[in-house]
């Protein structure tokens, strides 16, 4: 019986995060291009660290850079994190198969606050992104949070060494069908 890869088959959006990760350490200047392009940035400006499902303020408030907050807030996740030269940071939201969520961007816009309102961080500017599929089409509504909102077809284009892996990504968008 023939069997298809698990890369071929997973919907899960950690998978993909991750890929997006690894895919920058391999070569960050193709999806830094598509950052300064998309958020209208410097083009001098480099991602100098990056991470992916990253408790950004447990981990924060663990290492002693921020004080406690409360349990659910520090266990907010988020997807991708890049931190950028010019003392800024994108925080992703990113989805593959699903919407994107509301109750996840207000997180969000209050992780953004919190950030910048910060005298103990570094970071002046936050930057939110969103990440999903060419075929989702969401309300300007849904994404007016956003600073940006860039697809999983153009992570592809820029990180071609896992085209295939990011294409899927974009392909599974409300895919309700059997794997089969």
């Amino acid at each position: 019986m023939y069997m298809k890869k698990l890369s071929e088959i997973t919907r899960t959006e950690v998978f993909y995060t991750s890929h997006l990760y690894y895919g920058c350490l391999n070569d960050s200047e193709s999806f830094q291009t598509l950052l300064i392009k998309t958020l209208g940035l410097s083009r001098s400006v480099k991602i100098v660290d990056s991470g992916y499902e990253i408790c950004l303020f447990r981990d924060l408030a663990k290492a002693g850079y921020i004080d406690r907050e409360n349990k659910s807030f520090e266990k907010q996740t988020f997807d991708n994190v890049f931190v950028l030269s010019d003392e800024s940071i994108v925080l992703i939201e990113a989805k593959a198969n699903q919407k994107f969520s509301p109750s996840q961007i207000n997180n969000m816009i209050l992780a953004k606050e919190k950030i910048q309102s910060s005298n103990d961080l570094p970071w002046k500017k936050v930057h939110l992104l969103g990440l999903c599929s060419s075929k989702y089409k969401p309300k300007n509504t849904t994404i007016k949070d956003f600073d940006a909102v860039i697809t999983w077809a153009e992570v592809a284009a820029c990180l071609s060494d896992m085209r295939s892996i990011f294409e899927r990504a974009d392909n599974i968008y409300n895919d309700r069908a059997l794997c089969r």
